[in-house]
């Protein structure tokens, strides 16, 4: 409920620098309704510069000083006004602001301090110990990141708790540690046999070779294999590698500022991993590097890739990942090698819901490939609270399957929770459950397993998966690119009942994101109910003769139809130019512009054809035009994907240029039609669109969480169609 408290807050709290803004716009669309086609054309390149090079500056001089940047802009907006006015006290006023903004700049940090709440890792932290220090703080384009020391941070979810530790905090949540390796892995083999098994060296070089993060390693322990790593955290995965013999280790990270972390600043401490001449690090994000790299290796490694960074509200689920999905997988399998290993580290939760959504994927692909017994190319290792799930593109032999059991069964905390053939006693899993550290007994423990994994994989050697996912308590249906909410494991059902309290955290025991989702969308709603429906009650005899109705729903529906095209569109582009931030920037920058300068040309177009005609064109012309969108750029996209990057940004261009140009005339042209009957319907009319982006950014969620973001564009094509149908109702009762 709190948490529930505090989204309301913010959404409130955001509204107001919004509210005044659209203030000034209508204003200004009022005053010049003869050229808003050009105001509009200044307005969106005004956004798409803006929202391109807000990136560059947040990451030169971090989100306080963005802040003061964003304000001052606006204020040189108001000076410019003021200068134009004859209003001294307007100029005085303006100029004042201007000054004492202008001096935020000699200390943003004090002005603005970005504190995180307790409920955050950093926050936490300092709980824990009052004497807590950031030894690091960068903006990156993806995220902020810290790295700090702490008293009590072995109490953090800990994988090596016998070596100290330092934490690396992305959005001051979600976290990783730096653990203190303080000898480079090469140096540690180097040392006399006789006295290595007697030092610490020793004991953490064989926890390395012990762990979760060493599986995919066990069929390879007589071979030197060639290593990717994925999301690269803070090393571990890079160490593993060179501790298991990796003839090489290429590194791929989305976060440059995580790279700066383990590659310069802290290098020493974590033994200086990416300095050995074996390990290649790249930044890229890796998705997009895997469609591209030519290269084939022995083990695709990927541990607990994603951010947390939402978790505490909840909006988690609403996190689109194309790490986790089967088209990433079939991908991935694809840059194997014949007897190659992809292994991917995630939660487990009891009851299971990640690894077994792992699972399903897993089992999809390889039934694709052909393969009729993918529950032979599986196997699945657990310990405690995470699991690892190792898949090949043939069978495990059974000298693999062998030396996985065995070298498992060696451990203190590993047990095999899954691999063809296997089974164990009930005491056998009794050390997961023991590390687990959570109130769950060994009975409780051992029927999760058996009513997930081992039913799971039964169902598998059946062909009766479909119906076994389609029974399981939580969602854990495969996702594909045009469906890639991972995380969201709740059913839509599960709102309406009281049956929640299970595995994880607070936030994963219950559907807190869904029911975000869903108030979100009823209070923008009520909102928009109320400040469209308001209007109406204020309008004379005469201006209730122009159809409002009309208005409504051809304002209403192309701002809906604009943002799910947006929305779609940004999820296309971000696996062909790779980092998330920059394809937003750049999707969103083009898509702007582009309308902007198809509202340049509206007035022109609207004189030559006549309104009519150019809704008769547009009921259903356009809307197979958009429509075609979801075939052309999934083609153009995949075909140019090996381009280098700014060919790439040129494609991406080319491809937005005719859609962003012909959704450009919609807006202008109905502004201009409506204003010759009434300039007060504008600022009503410019209400509705902004008010249908908002409850359309939300809905656009919730639709590609059900259907996929393809059901969204076509919608989206519908939206255009049932406005043009409108305003060419308007156009022939009242012009």
């Amino acid at each position: 409920i709190l948490q529930l408290g505090y989204v309301f807050l913010y959404y409130m709290t955001l509204i107001f620098p919004y509210f005044f803004a659209g203030i000034v716009i209508a204003f200004i669309f009022k005053q010049i309704k003869d050229n808003i086609h050009i105001y509009y054309l200044s307005n969106l390149t005004g956004s798409a510069i803006g929202g391109v090079f807000i990136i560059p500056i947040m990451e030169k001089f971090g989100g306080e000083t963005t802040v003061l940047v964003v304000a001052l802009m606006g204020i040189i907006s108001a000076l410019l006004f003021a200068l134009k006015s004859k209003n001294q006290s307007l100029k005085i006023i303006s100029l004042l602001f201007f000054i004492i903004i202008s001096f935020g700049f000699i200390n943003p940090k004090k002005l603005f301090p970005v504190t995180a709440p307790v409920s955050k890792a950093i926050g936490m932290g300092k709980k824990w110990d009052k004497n807590q220090k950031i030894l690091y703080t960068n903006w990156d384009r993806v995220a902020r990141i810290d790295v700090f020391e702490n008293k009590k941070s072995q109490q953090f979810f800990n994988y090596f708790p016998e070596l100290k530790n330092k934490v690396i905090t992305i959005d001051g949540d979600a976290y990783t540690l730096l653990y203190d390796f303080p000898l480079a892995i090469e140096k540690i083999k180097k040392l006399n046999p006789k006295n290595f098994n007697k030092t610490n060296y020793y004991a953490n070089y064989n926890r390395i070779l012990t762990s979760l993060y060493s599986s995919a390693y066990l069929t390879f322990k007589d071979t030197s294999p060639k290593v990717l790593v994925v999301g690269l955290g803070g090393g571990t995965d890079i160490i593993t590698a060179l501790a298991n013999n990796a003839s090489s280790v290429t590194g791929v990270e989305i976060n440059k500022a995580m790279i700066d972390v383990t590659k310069n600043k802290f290098a020493k401490y974590i033994g200086s991993p990416y300095q050995n001449k074996k390990v290649k690090i790249i930044h890229s994000e890796g998705r997009s590097f895997i469609r591209r790299t030519k290269e084939k290796y022995d083990i695709i490694q990927m541990s607990g890739v994603d951010t947390w960074t939402a978790l505490s509200s909840g909006a988690y689920i609403m996190s689109e990942s194309y790490i986790y999905t089967t088209n990433a997988i079939d991908e991935y399998l694809k840059k194997l090698k014949q007897n190659g290993t992809l292994s991917i580290m995630r939660w487990l939760f009891w009851p299971p819901r990640e690894m077994l959504r792992l699972c399903t994927e897993a089992v999809q692909v390889l039934r694709k490939e052909g393969i009729k017994h993918p529950e032979k190319n599986i196997v699945v290792i657990g310990d405690g609270s995470l699991a690892t799930i190792l898949i090949k593109k043939q069978p495990f032999s059974w000298y693999e399957l062998a030396s996985i059991v065995e070298q498992t069964n060696a451990t203190k905390d590993k047990r095999v929770i899954y691999a063809p053939g296997f089974s164990a006693s009930k005491q056998y899993y009794q050390p997961i459950f023991t590390k687990y550290g959570k109130t769950l007994s060994l009975n409780q423990g051992v029927k999760f397993i058996n009513l997930s994994f081992e039913k799971f994989f039964i169902a598998v050697k059946n062909n009766k998966e479909k119906s076994f996912i389609a029974k399981y308590k939580y969602n854990i249906t495969p996702v594909s690119d045009d469906n890639p909410f991972f995380f969201r494991y709740y059913k839509w059902k599960q709102l309406f009942t009281a049956n929640w309290g299970e595995g994880g955290s607070f936030v994963d025991s219950m559907p807190v994101g869904l029911i975000i989702l869903l108030l979100s969308l009823l209070q923008a709603l009520l909102v928009s109910i109320l400040l469209i429906v308001l209007p109406l009650i204020f309008m004379n005899k005469k201006e209730k003769a122009f159809s409002p109705h009309l208005q409504i729903i051809y304002f209403f529906m192309i701002g809906v139809g604009y943002m799910f095209i947006e929305i779609s569109t940004i999820q296309r582009f971000i696996l062909f130019l790779g980092n998330p931030s920059d394809a937003i920037a750049i999707t969103i920058m083009f898509l702007l512009f582009f309308t902007g300068i198809g509202a340049l040309f509206s007035k022109k177009l609207l004189i030559k054809l006549g309104e009519k005609t150019i809704y008769k064109l547009s009921i259903l012309p356009f809307p197979l035009f958009i429509i075609s969108y979801t075939l052309i750029i999934p083609f153009a996209t995949h075909f140019f994907i090996d381009s280098i990057f700014p060919l790439r940004i040129l494609i991406s261009a080319l491809l937005l240029a005719p859609l962003g140009f012909l959704l450009g005339n919609f807006f202008p042209i109905g502004l201009t039609i409506i204003g010759e009957k009434n300039a007060s319907f504008i600022p009503w009319a410019f209400a509705i669109n902004g008010l249908a982006s908002v409850i359309s950014s939300i809905l656009a969620i919730i639709l590609a969480m059900t259907y996929g973001f393809n059901t969204v564009f076509i919608i989206a094509a519908f939206c255009y169609m049932f406005a043009s149908f409108s305003f060419l109702r308007f156009s022939q009762k009242h012009i």
